[in-house]
């Protein structure tokens, strides 16, 4: 497939889940010209760039990922400016927060 790319800063992890998507986060804010923020969703059969996956992970640091069963991801996130949010999100399909989500831990994960 044709590659999304270029990505203006580092890929620090690739996730794939089973339905086709590959998922990056790292300290980038832009793929092939597309803004994004730290994390980006793709198609793994065209390589195109989900513009409308836009999830808004906050702080310095790139989030570690991993795959959620309803197609979505676990993030943690540096809460520097939206401290009432918990330190490891739940993010639908879409890349949207799930309310329902409620995380125990205690520090930030890296």
């Amino acid at each position: 497939p044709a590659w999304a790319g270029p990505v203006d800063g580092r890929v620090d992890r690739l996730v794939r889940d089973g339905s086709g998507r590959l998922y990056l986060s790292g300290s980038f804010q832009s793929i092939g010209g597309q803004d994004v923020f730290r994390m980006a969703q793709l198609d793994l059969a065209t390589g195109v760039l989900n513009t409308a996956w836009r999830p808004d992970p906050d702080g310095g640091f790139p989030p570690p990922i991993a795959v959620a069963a309803n197609g979505g991801l676990y993030a943690s996130i540096y809460r520097a400016s939206m401290p009432e949010l918990p330190l490891v999100v739940r993010l639908g399909p879409d890349g949207s927060l799930d309310p329902f989500f409620n995380d125990a831990a205690t520090t930030e994960i890296y």
